[in-house]
């Protein structure tokens, strides 16, 4: 069993600082590290040193935020590259809110919303009503490969990968092939409107990051916890010790082994790790001399026979009043325009055309 003075979170870390850590009655008095100075370990960071602790964050980049990041593109604008929104807190970013779907077929761009509508219901029985017959090795498109709708009216084919990739690989930025059947929908929902930070997302994190020390450019590669006082080294050569250690690091540097630990993680660690996945969400942004598609409608969500490039797309001159769209790709539409020049990703966008 690892030493009690070592914690390893991945996004749990602040709900294990608030239950087991930090209380009223007890005041922190050792020296703690967090490995990553991204959203989760600039919150265990305050939270630590607000209880007493004597708190340093080592960071490998040479940013803070992890995830997040917003670029200031006026004096008053700010786009998220990476996480634009907080789920079911606010008022502003509705998943809900005025939609148009539309595809191209024949010049025409609407299509009729009832017969999707509709489709999309009978889509979401169809997998509640076959659940039981998941096992946890069952993918979203096992499932549906057997799914059927009688229509003359409606591009089926179009409309089931749609409706997949719209209902459930968006919210969870992977190919329905990649998502459990059995676990697509214990996912915990924010029941709400999504709220938009005002000038970016990052004045979270700039905000968390006041008052902490934090060093950056420090890969962390190794973490020996076998004695009570935890060695930490980094690609430098540096070496850090404390009593207590949280590692934030995202999943994928866990899967790829970059930080050896000493004694090796458990077996049911190693086995959770490898067993989990991480979802791919790409953003494209396109900023135009004005805008020419509606400004009502907060969401555009592409139906195409050619793939599921592009299929969903946010209007952001309800938010920031600069015409400006952010286009999305999830799973391997994501990982294929990562590999292509500017110019073909800008081609294929300007492609989809916006009612």
């Amino acid at each position: 069993m690892p030493s009690i003075n070592f914690l390893i979170t991945l996004s749990l870390c602040i709900i294990l600082i608030e239950r087991k850590v930090i209380s009223k009655e007890l005041q922190c008095k050792d020296k703690v590290i967090i490995v990553g100075a991204g959203l989760s370990g600039l919150a265990a960071g305050q939270k630590l040193q607000k209880a007493g602790c004597d708190v340093v964050i080592i960071e490998g980049s040479e940013r803070i935020g992890g995830r997040i990041k917003s670029e200031i593109i006026s004096q008053d604008v700010a786009i998220d590259l990476g996480a634009s929104w907080i789920g079911g807190t606010g008022k502003d970013f509705d998943m809900g809110a005025k939609q148009k779907y539309y595809q191209h077929q024949k010049g025409e761009l609407d299509i009729d919303q009832s017969d999707l509508n509709q489709y999309i219901k009978l889509l979401k029985n169809y997998l509640k009503s076959h659940l039981t017959l998941a096992t946890d090795q069952t993918s979203l498109e096992d499932i549906f490969r057997n799914f059927t709708v009688k229509s003359s009216r409606v591009n089926l084919k179009s409309y089931k990968n749609f409706s997949q990739s719209f209902i459930y690989g968006f919210k969870n930025a992977a190919d329905s092939d990649q998502l459990s059947a059995k676990y697509v929908l214990s996912k915990l929902l924010f029941i709400g409107k999504d709220h938009v930070v005002e000038g970016g997302f990052q004045k979270i994190t700039d905000q968390l990051s006041k008052e902490l020390k934090i060093i950056l450019r420090k890969q962390v590669v190794e973490i020996d916890y076998l004695n009570d006082l935890i060695t930490i080294k980094t690609t430098d050569g540096e070496v850090y010790q404390a009593n207590k250690v949280i590692v934030t690091v995202p999943l994928g540097i866990l899967k790829s082994k970059e930080i050896l630990f000493n004694p090796p993680l458990i077996q049911s660690k190693l086995e959770s790790i490898e067993k989990l996945g991480s979802g791919i969400m790409d953003k494209l942004f396109l900023e135009f001399d004005h805008v020419f598609w509606d400004q009502n409608s907060t969401w555009f969500n592409h139906i195409s026979d050619k793939g599921l490039k592009w299929i969903i797309t946010a209007n952001l001159f309800k938010y920031t009043g600069k015409p400006i769209l952010m286009m999305f790709n999830i799973g391997r539409e994501a990982i294929a325009f990562s590999e292509q020049s500017d110019e073909r990703v800008l081609a294929s966008a300007i492609w989809v055309k916006f009612p």
